[in-house]
């Protein structure tokens, strides 16, 4: 699938196992000599042509493809290079201690190190289960209400972070509500009575 995009000259993927039980899809990709590609065009692509379960977690760009001595795919050059993910990315490291926390919860449960504030959850390999776990770990460190649905709408470090730091909207009070309602009653009132009075 992917060594049909015209900027690809090689692809493979190879299921990693980091943790026992967690199974990770990862991509790697040669450009082609005459293009340039980013992961997140590739990542575009994948998404034109399968399902969001089937796109793969991590997509890396190699300059070729280790071979052992027997032609076959060396897989210990691959596990090297899955520490260095960020071949063409900017790493932005936590400047603030509720980045860093946030950081260090995904760095957790995505079994990645070195997450920056710019790195998405999902482009990291997260899925609807860690998704949940997150959920909880952020609420056991900060006291604000989550929905998975902000969780979606903030998917960095960076703008979760935003997202966690924002002062919660002033609900009005009973009181403050009732007499509101009360100065429109008075208001339609007075509006009723200008209108008898000009017939």
């Amino acid at each position: 699938m992917l060594a049909e995009h015209h900027a690809v000259s090689q692809a493979l993927a190879v299921v990693w196992e980091e943790q026992p039980g967690d199974q990770r899809l990862i991509a790697y990709f040669v450009p082609a000599s005459d293009h340039t590609v980013t992961t997140t065009e590739l990542r575009r692509h994948f998404r034109t042509k399968l399902p969001e379960y089937m796109i793969p977690q991590h997509i890396m760009s190699l300059y070729a493809v280790a071979l052992t001595p027997n032609s076959r795919v060396d897989r210990g050059a691959l596990a090297a290079l899955q520490e260095d993910r960020r071949m063409e990315e900017t790493y932005v490291p936590p400047r603030n201690q509720v980045e860093k926390i946030i950081a260090r919860i995904w760095e957790e449960l995505l079994h990645v190190k070195n997450i920056g504030t710019r790195d998405s959850f999902f482009d990291l390999g997260g899925h609807s289960l860690l998704l949940v776990r997150m959920l909880h770990k952020l609420q056991k460190h900060f006291a604000k209400e989550l929905s998975i649905v902000e969780l979606f709408r903030h998917p960095t470090v960076e703008t979760l972070a935003g997202f966690m730091t924002q002062k919660p909207e002033k609900v009005p009070s009973f009181g403050a509500t009732y007499d509101l309602v009360d100065k429109q009653k008075k208001a339609l009132k007075r509006q009723k009575r200008v209108a008898a009075a000009r017939r």
